[in-house]
């Protein structure tokens, strides 16, 4: 899904796999699933409160424009877990990250789930 306005976002799902997700900074181990693999998980809801939230990021632009690649992992409870961005460092990376933090959807069973977007600022 792609969403314009002054920001660009592109949302997709995490592809499954067993090792550490792909390329982030701070390469962590994670138990998330996909959504594919979780029947239970909310994926419109999510791809709308993530499109929501992207609209809100121009305010983390910076002088020079920047891609940031994020991957958040939302909890069975609905709350965000884990936002991890690529680059994981500045003023920037900062703000999408305590931005995305806030999201949240319904309550579904299963393991986390995490999801991935691009934000253009």
């Amino acid at each position: 899904m792609i969403v314009r306005s002054l920001s660009f976002v592109a949302i997709s799902c995490v592809v499954a796999c067993t090792a550490a997700p792909p390329a982030p900074v701070s390469v962590a181990h994670t138990t998330a699933a996909t959504p594919e693999s979780t029947p239970s998980f909310p994926h419109d809801d999510a791809k709308t409160a993530l499109a929501a939230a992207s609209l809100h990021l121009k305010a983390c632009r910076g002088a020079e424009p920047v891609v940031v690649h994020a991957t958040v992992e939302f909890e069975p409870s609905g709350r965000v877990s884990r936002v991890e961005t690529t680059p994981a460092e500045g003023r920037q990376a900062a703000c999408v990250q305590a931005d995305l933090a806030q999201v949240a959807i319904p309550k579904f069973e299963g393991p986390p789930v995490a999801m991935k977007l691009r934000v253009r600022l």
